[in-house]
This record gives C-alpha cells, sequence and structure tokens, in this order.
C-alpha cells in the first residue's frame, strides 16, 4: 500500500531558506532552539500545533500550503493573486 508523505519539514526548509532566515533565526522568532527547528526540518519531530500559524506567518504561506505533500514549488501567499468578489 502506497502512503502519501507529506513534506512539512522540506517546507520549512524550502521556505526559510526562501525568507533568508537561518535556523537561529527562525527559531528565535518563534521562540525555541535552532535545534528544534533543525528536528522540524529532519522530520525528527513536528513544531507544537499552536505554532503553526506563527511558523506559516514568518515563512509567507499558509498552512495548507506548508502540509502540502512535497512539491517543486510552493507559492509564498503574498505573490498569490486573489480573486475579487
Amino acid at each position: 500500500m502506497l502512503q502519501q508523505q507529506f513534506g512539512l519539514g522540506e517546507n520549512i526548509a524550502r521556505q526559510r531558506k526562501m525568507q533568508g532566515l537561518t535556523q537561529d533565526a527562525l527559531g528565535a522568532l518563534l521562540g525555541v532552539s535552532a535545534q528544534a527547528v533543525s528536528k522540524w526540518e529532519r522530520q525528527l519531530a513536528c513544531p507544537d500545533i499552536m505554532l503553526l500559524p506563527s511558523l506559516a506567518a514568518v515563512l509567507g504561506v499558509t498552512l495548507d500550503q506548508l502540509f502540502a505533500p512535497c512539491s517543486p514549488t510552493v507559492v509564498p501567499v503574498r505573490d498569490k493573486k486573489r480573486a475579487v468578489s
């Protein structure tokens, strides 16, 4: 049976680098250690659920994008065009 792998750690790493942040800097913004960020990126641990909105905001993505299956690109929220109704 095939399982879909979610790329939370890979998405965190990719978006952190796109924002020009180090693991230390991201950790400082979120009040966690660089080691915690490293564990998230290596998928050895997951961020606390209470940190997820702040993590997504710092990385400039939605929670949906943060949890999206691995893909070559994740479009930052600020670049996404929104339809006006």
